[in-house]
This record gives C-alpha cells, sequence and structure tokens, in this order.
C-alpha cells in the first residue's frame, strides 16, 4: 500500500535524519514506525498458556510463585554447571 501523509517540515526534516541515522531511506523508516504503531502485542495470558492457567488455580501468591521460579532458575543454573563440570 502506498499511503501520502502530510506532515509537518519539521517532522520532515527529523524523519530524514533519524532515517539517515540508521542507514535506510526515509519511506523505509516511515514504514517501520507505522508498523510497529499498529503491531498486535499477544496478551500475557496467550504467551504464558497453560501455565497462566496452572497458576490462576494454584492458590499460590505473587510472592510465593516468584520464590518458586527463583528455586527453579537457580536449581537449573546449578544442573547445567554439573554437566559442564562432567
Amino acid at each position: 500500500m502506498i499511503l501520502a501523509v502530510p506532515i509537518s517540515e519539521a517532522v520532515e526534516r527529523r524523519l530524514v535524519a533519524k532515517a539517515k541515522s540508521v542507514g535506510v531511506d526515509v519511506e523505509t523508516y516511515a514504514a517501520t514506525l507505522l508498523e510497529a504503531g499498529v503491531r498486535i502485542v499477544p496478551s500475557l495470558r496467550e504467551i504464558s498458556g497453560q501455565v497462566a492457567d496452572e497458576f490462576s488455580s494454584s492458590c499460590l501468591t505473587d510472592e510465593a510463585f516468584g520464590d518458586l521460579l527463583e528455586n527453579e532458575k537457580h536449581d537449573m543454573r546449578a544442573e547445567k554447571r554439573a554437566r559442564g563440570a562432567s
């Protein structure tokens, strides 16, 4: 799609400067900004799926869940170190 959007001269100057600073033409830079502005960001539930459902039904507090995740992280790192030392 080709889109004509009127912008002020000041915005045009900044847009051109930004495009040059990242090494692309102004059209590519502007298209990237527009696409980022309308990108659909998935919800936390969509990202976490079953994990969110299990947490909701677990009756764990946020703090207890945070502690559980922290312990799991440390256990995984210890396991990784043990594998590397073998």
